[in-house]
């Protein structure tokens, strides 16, 4: 991109550090919670970077209070579930990706939709049971730090070609 379009090559470049600084800012073994505005800022960064990649497929929709944005959050909890949703659920044409996040009660409810082509209901019916790696490290991964942390886990509704809703609950609490 430095060659034919430098505006392009230099927002790709902050994006990049935006994503980089985030992620790596933590470290799993202390399960250190930050706030939910890193998370989707990390989210909005990584998003970008694959939309100039994906020549502008991606749209991203972000329903998030600002009063619940900063409650604490496992690190990289949405980004892999967004990074799925473009891996997996792409095709052609546009992928909408959404997430929102809602308060119940003491509670935050947060979720990552897309309308992509879904996963079939036989890899549905794994997909999460076991720690092993045929189940991909991000699910397995994500719902054994919300088990440890929040004694909560990922809730994977999908219709094939239709979309996948992923969602998961939290306790509402600011850092």
């Amino acid at each position: 991109l430095m060659d034919t379009n430098v505006k392009t090559a230099k927002h790709m470049l902050m994006c990049l550090s935006d994503f980089l600084r985030v992620k790596y800012r933590f470290d799993y073994r202390t399960y250190m919670l930050y706030q939910l505005r890193e998370e989707l800022d990390l989210v909005r960064s990584y998003v970008e970077l694959q939309n100039v990649r994906m020549n502008g497929a991606l749209k991203l929709i972000i329903d998030a209070p600002d009063e619940l944005l900063s409650n604490v959050i496992l690190p990289l909890t949405l980004q892999p579930l967004v990074e799925n949703s473009i891996k997996h659920g792409y095709e052609s044409g546009e992928l909408e990706i959404r997430i929102s996040v809602k308060q119940n009660g003491e509670t935050l409810v947060i979720c990552a939709e897309d309308n992509g082509k879904g996963i079939p209901t036989e890899v549905l019916e794994t997909i999460g049971r076991s720690n092993t790696s045929k189940d991909g490290v991000g699910i397995s991964n994500i719902n054994y730090r919300l088990n440890i942390c929040f004694n909560s886990r990922l809730v994977i509704e999908s219709q094939w070609l239709t979309g996948t809703k992923i969602s998961f609950q939290i306790p509402k609490r600011g850092e």
